[in-house]
């Protein structure tokens, strides 16, 4: 069965499968999809070998925490030399989708300094909006101010400011 799905599969559903027998469930992580214009990917360049590359996206894809990237960045750097600006750029995606994770965010989108953000039912409600209405006022959509130069970070801190709404109506 390791052959067939891979080795890092293979943990993972036998690790489900040993917690479901013991009644243990665990809620299902939110897909993110993220659109946002600029070059995200590792190029050839940077490292050769496509085994060597696909293994650093499948540990990019499994970033889940600050500390997490810090090793991927160390390891990019103690093997490969310094990062170039496509590779920073899908780690910051990554960093990026861990926050919509936690909200229940399904996909968030940037194109034209228009930022649109997509949500699980019932994850999003009045009062969030209001808060966020109240942080960015005259706004109909989230849109980035002209000033801000960088997409990623301004999503970040947006969702980062759900999740605080979202914990203070707890």
């Amino acid at each position: 069965h390791m052959d067939n799905v891979g080795y890092d599969m293979y943990c993972r559903i036998l690790s489900e499968s040993i917690d479901e027998a013991k009644g243990i469930r665990h809620s299902e992580d939110t897909d993110v999809s993220i659109d946002i214009s600029m070059s995200a990917y590792i190029p050839e360049s940077y490292i050769a070998s496509a085994n060597q590359r696909i293994d650093m996206y499948k540990k990019i894809a499994a970033i889940e925490s600050d500390e997490d990237e810090l090793e991927i960045k160390d390891e990019l750097i103690d093997r490969y030399g310094e990062p170039p600006k496509p590779v920073l750029n899908i780690i910051a995606v990554a960093v990026v989708k861990i926050p919509a994770r936690e909200i229940g965010c399904t996909e968030v989108s940037a194109k034209n300094r228009a930022v649109t953000l997509k949500f699980l039912p019932d994850k999003i409600n009045a009062g969030i909006v209001f808060g966020l209405e109240k942080k960015y006022p005259k706004r109909v959509k989230v849109m980035m101010k002209d000033s801000d130069k960088n997409p990623l970070e301004f999503i970040n801190n947006l969702l980062n400011l759900i999740k605080e709404l979202q914990n203070a109506e707890k």
